[in-house]
């Protein structure tokens, strides 16, 4: 009853707690290969349904808190704090948590205002703390997948057999036996290794990260890259009166796309499912099989080797908190925090591609970028004392956060060559006949906050 919580703005001693707030510490965490902090507390605490709708590598986990239902229907997810700073469940590796607290009722919740409505996740990274020796440690996790439930599809004989009882026309069999899901999907192979550092003395301590995953899917060219690096340092003065923490977080990320402004097209696995398993993936002149009179009939294949593209992304994130305690039972706060994510996309089809085979774009590429950045300020005030039998705490503050985003994309077709891909947008003669397409926006959005706490 004595454990620590961490609860909005501070933290309480668990037989205090009055609201609904479940703690789970890493030594609870789910052991194995994870893809987000999201699956280390599947399971783990009432109430929370956390689930992967996508087998995606570079998709997150689904958290649900308080059902699938909202006025507009559009936002059901929970807000994720990382050490205080709005983030999401893929910021940080999850073998850098030290614990996950999820804010469930109302009144724990509502300090955050209207976005606590789907209740809050509170994620605590492993920090530098207390007095010890320099030491490393080095963690490495191999997986692989594979489906476990497929549907029951009709193989080839099964056609053919439907064929002789008259129920499909002849003509339908196209001479070959293909298993399009096989041929679409592969044995992943993926990777995780993580570093810790950690050194100090209980004056000035740190502790510095680096996490390396190669993620693959279970689809063909479905994949995802993270490196992942992280500073935290703590240094007390003033006969630790004064607390300072200083982190810096930097996260690169790049993965293979097969869809325009995506990752993996999941439309791919569509047409492995309708596909006639008699048709050859490939004609007698060694070209891809195809039947463009067909509405939205695809050979798979097709669509994933005439497709080329890669994101890459950075995210880059500074905070300092600076605590204060003029006397033992006042503690003042600053956080102050700097985010700044940029991605750049590019993606192309060639001349083999179906949308030049069907709808004669003769080549087609998409280049695009998206910047967002994010500031928080933070200012919060605690008294907290114990006279006789009456142990009461107030908290008051005043938070404001800033955030720009801004994105653009351009898209250009009728290529005079394949061999550039997306690297060379210009090329195209849909730009020279003003009909190629560019777009992009600009948003700017800043939240202020007052909020209080009294606990009795």
């Amino acid at each position: 009853m004595d454990e620590v919580v961490v609860v909005g703005y501070g933290t309480q001693r668990k037989s205090d707690i009055t609201s609904s707030v479940a703690s789970v510490k890493s030594e609870d965490f789910v052991k194995g290969t994870v893809n987000d902090v999201g699956q280390l507390i599947q399971g783990k605490v009432a109430g929370l349904t956390v689930s992967q709708p996508s087998g995606d590598p570079t998709s997150g986990t689904q958290i649900r808190l308080r059902g699938a239902s909202t006025i507009l229907g559009t936002n059901t997810n929970p807000l994720v704090l990382i050490d205080g700073i709005p983030g999401a469940l893929n910021t940080v590796a999850p073998e850098d948590i030290e614990s996950i607290d999820v804010l469930k009722d109302g009144s724990a919740a509502a300090i955050y205002g209207t976005r606590g409505t789907n209740g809050v996740i509170l994620v605590t990274t492993k920090r530098a703390s207390g007095q010890y020796a320099n030491n490393v440690e080095y963690k490495v996790s191999f997986s692989t997948q594979q489906i476990t439930n497929s549907l029951d599809m009709l193989s080839a004989a099964d056609y053919r057999r439907q064929i002789e009882a008259g129920t499909r026309d002849a003509s339908l069999d196209l001479g070959s036996s293909t298993d399009w899901l096989k041929e679409i999907t592969r044995t992943p192979f993926s990777q995780v290794h993580n570093i810790t550092f950690r050194g100090g003395n209980s004056k000035t301590n740190y502790i510095a990260t680096a996490n390396y995953r190669a993620l693959q899917g279970m689809f063909l060219k479905s994949n995802n890259n993270l490196l992942t690096g992280r500073v935290d340092i703590n240094h007390n003065m003033l006969n630790d009166k004064v607390k300072v923490n200083v982190g810096l977080l930097s996260r690169y990320g790049s993965y293979i796309t097969t869809a325009d402004g995506g990752s993996f097209n999941g439309y791919t696995y569509r047409q492995a499912l309708i596909r006639n398993p008699t048709s050859p993936v490939k004609d007698e002149n060694g070209d891809w099989f195809e039947q463009t009179g067909n509405f939205n009939y695809e050979n798979p294949l097709s669509r994933l080797y005439e497709s080329d593209g890669e994101n890459r992304d950075q995210l880059s994130r500074f905070n300092t908190t600076i605590t204060y305690r003029p006397i033992d039972a006042l503690k003042l706060s600053a956080l102050g925090s700097y985010q700044r994510y940029n991605q750049t996309r590019g993606y192309a089809e060639t001349k083999k591609h179906i949308s030049s085979l069907r709808d004669g774009r003769n080549g087609y590429v998409s280049n695009g970028t998206r910047e967002t950045q994010e500031r928080l300020l933070e200012l919060t005030a605690q008294y907290s004392k114990i006279l006789n039998n009456h142990d009461f705490t107030i908290l008051g503050g005043y938070s404001y956060q800033d955030t720009y985003y801004r994105d653009y994309y351009m898209t250009n077709y009728d290529f005079p060559t394949d061999e550039f891909s997306y690297h060379n947008i210009g090329l195209g003669n849909a730009l020279s006949e003003g009909l190629a397409t560019m777009g992009g926006f600009t948003e700017k959005t800043n939240l202020i906050s007052f909020f209080t706490r009294g606990n009795y």
